[in-house]
């Protein structure tokens, strides 16, 4: 008899290598409508909405306009991914239909489940994902893990793009406050770094250390000298900001502002910024943890999709060969490039994180090109990577959906007989994640 391989899917937890999930705390203080579990769709109603978005009442703080708004983009967005995941979760755990008919109706049902309270209407959503451990991104500061805050299958990952990245003296100031420590010269500065890491990693729940500079200056680094990188420190801490206003990169959510910036360019500053991300693997390789690398898309809209390719990343893999690096989002749409570095580099794992919500047919070809070309206990077949959990619930059910079909077509094929399916299974969706996250209890 031919193995269930939908049923084997359904009832296999998943490791979430990737999230951004509320606080306990800010979940119950979040405003209970239903834009809070409309996640990453967001950027699609923008798109859809055309240039003339910026003044739209998507933008706004909610009321009718708003509403009115949001529900006319999302009619001509339902299609895609994004609001795909919200719809599938919004039926699933509510029991209603993501319209503007209902929009009140959902906002109840969401008040209703949660007056349960944060914990017990967190470790329910969990458990009706499947979803066994997460990986959230990201604490730079060990006040920042507290008991309580999230349920217990949260781990943590370090990160600190806004350092890596620095574009004036504003976010030094800001590190001497968080640190308790002078930085005059670029050894304070790197001290200073590997001292948070240090106290955060004392708290023993810190699994990973996360590069998203993707975002900011992309993903190809140079091997600066100290010199070059202590001469770029030293100009800028030198220049004052600029009188100018901080300048707007649109994101999913409105408008997201980088710290003021300086009269510097970025390219001016590249020797620090590359200096300090090498510091940073370096320190992460001394402690057996696995590298997080942003790859493929970009959040929002309006971002340079130019700095994506993970091709760009290929020394960086060949420099820290001891290094694990878990390479994120697919790639997309850079997926066979990504595949040929899985396929090629022993460091590197592949993960889907995000990827099954931007574009879950595209994905499902990856992972099918993936499971021909790169040992399937290099894969991670799964993250959420939103902030609310319901709908981390219905981006891991279009993930099992994906799954699932290419698993199914696999095995149908003769790809796959039913011990390697359940093999592949069990490790892409679970085992791969643990293992390299080091999370056995």
């Amino acid at each position: 008899m031919a193995p269930d391989i939908k049923d084997l899917v359904y009832s296999t937890p998943l490791f979430d290598d990737h999230d951004h999930l509320w606080s306990v705390r800010d979940l119950m203080q979040e405003e209970d409508d239903y834009r809070s579990i409309a996640g990453n769709s967001y950027a699609d109603l923008l798109v859809a909405t055309g240039p003339s978005f910026r003044k739209s009442p998507l933008l706004q703080d909610g009321g009718k306009e708003h509403r009115k708004a949001f529900f006319h983009a999302w009619r001509k967005s339902r299609n895609t991914g994004f609001c795909r995941a919200v719809e599938i979760a919004c039926k699933d755990i509510l029991g209603l239909d993501f319209t503007e008919e209902n929009a009140d109706a959902v906002s109840d049902r969401i008040r209703g489940l949660k007056e349960r309270g944060g914990n017990r209407f967190y470790q329910d959503l969990l458990e009706k994902a499947g979803i066994e451990w997460v990986i959230l991104d990201s604490i730079n500061r060990p006040d920042q893990i507290q008991q309580g805050a999230y349920p217990d299958a949260v781990r943590y990952a370090y990160r600190d793009d806004f350092l890596l990245t620095a574009l004036n003296r504003d976010t030094i100031l800001q590190r001497e406050e968080w640190w308790d420590r002078s930085i005059h010269k670029l050894s304070d500065l790197v001290d200073g770094l590997m001292q948070s890491m240090s106290g955060c990693l004392a708290t023993q729940a810190v699994k990973a250390v996360k590069i998203g500079v993707a975002y900011n200056t992309g993903l190809h680094f140079e091997n600066p000298t100290r010199h070059d990188a202590e001469t770029a420190f030293n100009h800028m801490m030198s220049v004052r900001k600029n009188e100018k206003s901080p300048r707007p990169i649109e994101r999913a959510f409105g408008r997201y502002t980088h710290p003021t910036i300086s009269q510097l360019s970025g390219e001016e500053l590249k020797p620090l910024h590359d200096y300090l991300t090498h510091a940073f693997v370096q320190r992460a390789t001394e402690e057996g943890l696995p590298v997080q690398v942003h790859t493929g898309y970009l959040v929002g809209v309006n971002q340079d999709l130019r700095r994506m390719n993970p091709l760009d990343f290929v020394p960086m893999l060949l420099h820290y060969g001891s290094t694990k690096f878990d390479l994120f989002h697919a790639g997309w749409p850079h997926t066979e490039e990504l595949a040929a570095m899985g396929k090629h580099y022993p460091n590197a794992w592949l993960s889907l994180c995000w990827a099954w919500a931007i574009n879950p047919v595209s994905v499902g070809r990856a992972l099918d090109s993936w499971l021909d070309s790169v040992p399937y206990t290099k894969i991670i077949a799964f993250g959420a990577d939103t902030k609310h959990p319901i709908t981390a619930y219905g981006y891991a059910v279009q993930a099992r959906e994906g799954i699932a079909r290419v698993c199914e077509s696999r095995f149908a094929r003769g790809d796959a007989d039913e011990s390697l399916s359940r093999q592949m299974i069990e490790s892409i969706m679970f085992g791969n994640g643990r293992e390299l996250y080091g999370i056995w209890a």
